[in-house]
């Protein structure tokens, strides 16, 4: 008996395990990264409205979900709740585009359909989201968009007053958790009016359009208005860009090329080379359907706008979790493009190879996302703070009450990583100054120490490790315990 691909319960059961499968290291592994370790120490010692940096940043939302952090968080074994959060929004975010994509009959085969929100899951942004406590909410921030423009577009609610309203409450909240995942507004926007077989509804696209500006406008004023009225500055990352030009260069040489290497978080040659390929295929049957041209037009806008915000602003700087929009977009097309022309040449030589093709996507993209995880995401930050907690253990006595402080001038990058991108994949946790009492609190705890942990425990020129103290230098300690070096 043939498997019903488009029946609502397996697809529920399918994702549920493929999702899980895939990204279960990140649940029953016991680690932090970066800015996890400031949910740490809020934790274990407090810090002084830890809330504030988040809506200065202009994101209200998320700041109270880093409070609720504070009441759930007790130390390092907590933050699988983080992660499993983000996992099951990533669930949730799978069987939405699924239905999305199959209420508007983007692909033929029912094995696309069920392949499609698969391959969208295990980008690497969202290994990003799901691996990184801190993230958590980013993977709801992009369903809330996707919820925004379905709203908006749908026939659900026979008040168009209602849709907008509802359409407007989700944009606005994506926004207020984190901007850049609500841009992914466009993305959907790309799917139903670019990659559809239906002709461009120009209604439906100014209404797009007059709600994407809404978003960006209860953004612009959670980045500039709250943050002043509220402590009376703002942050300097938000100022506006005065190099236009170079920003224009950073976006196609960094941005972009990190887009089109899909699941290579290297974005070496090859992969850019080959994810070009897939990309301007996609563009050429987007191209050969109804309104084709102008369907390739806005699709370049899509995704141009997809990350308009990002360049605008001073701040260059082009991490997975930032280009979720624009990597989507442009997943999307290289997708359609491989699909399209993999059913072309199935129907052509009459093979059942559908199956097969979904099967191998599958496959590969979650091998390439759990060895991501696993390798530049979960082993380097374990080596790191087990080799600190060495260091500890062969310097400082059980007994000792004075103070521990870290001495980080020097630093190797990827000590325990051949790949170092940006400040996720591969990146030292060690070496951030915010993460540094965080990971001394949580080695404290964990074996029992009795050392105290100044409130700034980096040393520095005008921090100084003086009587009753011990220094600690990471640097020397992890490259104690790496073969790298």
């Amino acid at each position: 008996m043939p498997i019903n691909l488009n029946n609502i319960k397996f697809i529920l059961l399918s994702y549920f395990i493929v999702i899980i499968s895939f990204y279960s290291s990140v649940l029953t592994s016991t680690y932090a990264f970066l800015d996890d370790f400031g949910t740490i120490e809020n934790a274990l010692a407090g810090l002084d409205a830890p809330y504030v940096f988040d809506i200065s940043s202009g994101r209200p939302l998320f700041a109270l979900f880093r409070i609720i952090d504070g009441v759930i968080t007790s130390g390092i074994e907590d933050l699988w709740m983080q992660r499993s959060f983000s996992v099951i929004s990533l669930f949730a975010l799978a069987v939405f585009i699924n239905r999305f994509i199959t209420k508007i009959h983007l692909f033929n085969r029912d094995e696309y359909n069920f392949t499609f929100p698969l391959m969208i899951a295990l980008l690497p942004s969202f290994q990003v989201y799901s691996s990184w406590a801190t993230c958590y909410p980013f993977t709801l921030a992009v369903l809330f968009s996707g919820l925004s423009y379905s709203c908006l577009t749908s026939s659900f609610f026979n008040k168009k007053l209602v849709r907008w309203l509802i359409s407007w409450m989700f944009i606005c909240c994506s926004f207020a958790i984190y901007q850049p995942a609500g841009m992914a507004f466009m993305a959907f926007a790309l799917l139903d009016q670019c990659l559809s077989p239906k002709s461009v509804n120009y209604r439906v696209l100014f209404n797009s359009f007059v709600m994407m500006c809404s978003g960006m406008l209860s953004s612009l004023i959670m980045i500039k208005v709250v943050p002043l009225l509220a402590f009376g500055q703002t942050l300097s990352r938000s100022t506006m860009t005065d190099n236009p030009t170079g920003k224009i260069r950073w976006f196609f040489g960094e941005a972009i090329p990190n887009s089109l290497a899909n699941y290579s978080i290297s974005a070496s040659e090859p992969m850019l080379i080959i994810g070009l390929v897939f990309f301007c295929m996609g563009l050429a049957y987007i191209y050969s359907n109804k309104d084709g041209i102008k369907k390739v037009l806005f699709t370049l806008v899509f995704i141009a706008g997809s990350y308009f915000p990002n360049l605008y602003v001073s701040e260059s700087w082009a991490a997975q979790r930032s280009i979720v929009a624009m990597s989507i977009c442009i997943v999307a097309v290289s997708l359609f493009g491989l699909m399209k022309f993999s059913d072309f040449l199935f129907t052509h030589f009459r093979i059942k190879g559908a199956g097969v093709l979904s099967v191998l996507l599958i496959a590969s993209a979650g091998v390439t996302a759990t060895g991501n995880i696993n390798n530049y995401m979960i082993s380097n930050q374990i080596s790191e703070i087990e080799s600190v907690a060495s260091e500890i253990s062969n310097k400082v006595d059980k007994s000792f009450s004075g103070a521990v402080m870290v001495d980080i001038s020097k630093r190797n990058w990827g000590a325990f990583s051949r790949i170092v991108r940006y400040d996720e994949f591969g990146e030292n946790s060690v070496y951030a100054p915010w993460a540094a009492r965080g990971i001394l609190l949580t080695i404290k705890k964990s074996k029992g120490f009795s050392y105290s942990v100044p409130k700034n425990p980096v040393i520095s020129n005008s921090n100084n490790c003086s009587e009753n103290c011990i220094t600690i230098q990471p640097n020397e300690a992890m490259l104690k315990s790496t073969l790298n070096y």
